[in-house]
């Protein structure tokens, strides 16, 4: 049994559950750092979740700073994100299907993973993403305000405008 499961399989039950209760209820998933790649997961793998916002979650191998392999799940030869050529690809998996989105969110001072000098890249990798997913389906949110890695006013604020337009 992949490790995954045990961090997916109550999300997909969870969804499951509200489903039954209560059939139209629209499915919306954040989660931080270790949690946002199980939000992308998730979304990737279960097309009733209508829009996700991984926070400080996982980059692209590329995008890491020099050294750092991520954590145990995250090692390229663990990782789902290597079955294809283009991780790119997989990341999209969550906004390839109309009405469905993802507003994934970096940050230029997170301690994990800190895109303050790599922007450029940051910028041409959701380009490359959004390649894969129909238009304003996909992109990033840069959160300047948070001095750390957690979630900051900013960035809820921004998670909450994005659901209230829905």
């Amino acid at each position: 049994v992949n490790p995954l499961v045990y961090f997916i399989e109550h999300v997909i039950q969870a969804i499951n559950y509200i489903r039954a209760v209560y059939p139209t209820f629209p499915i919306y998933m954040t989660g931080i750092s270790g949690g946002g790649l199980i939000t992308e997961f998730s979304a990737a793998l279960d097309k009733r979740i209508l829009a996700s916002y991984p926070v400080f979650s996982s980059v692209p191998f590329n995008l890491r700073p020099p050294g750092d392999f991520g954590d145990w799940e995250q090692l390229q030869a663990r990782s789902y994100w290597t079955l294809l050529d283009r991780e790119e690809y997989l990341y999209a998996l969550g906004a390839r299907d109309v009405g469905r989105r993802v507003k994934k969110v970096v940050g230029t001072q997170d301690d994990v993973f800190p895109i303050s000098t790599i922007r450029d890249e940051v910028r041409n990798f959701e380009r490359a993403v959004q390649a894969y997913t129909p238009p304003n389906q996909y992109s990033l949110i840069t959160d300047t305000t948070s001095a750390g890695h957690f979630y900051s006013a900013a960035t809820v604020a921004a998670i909450l405008a994005d659901i209230a337009s829905a």
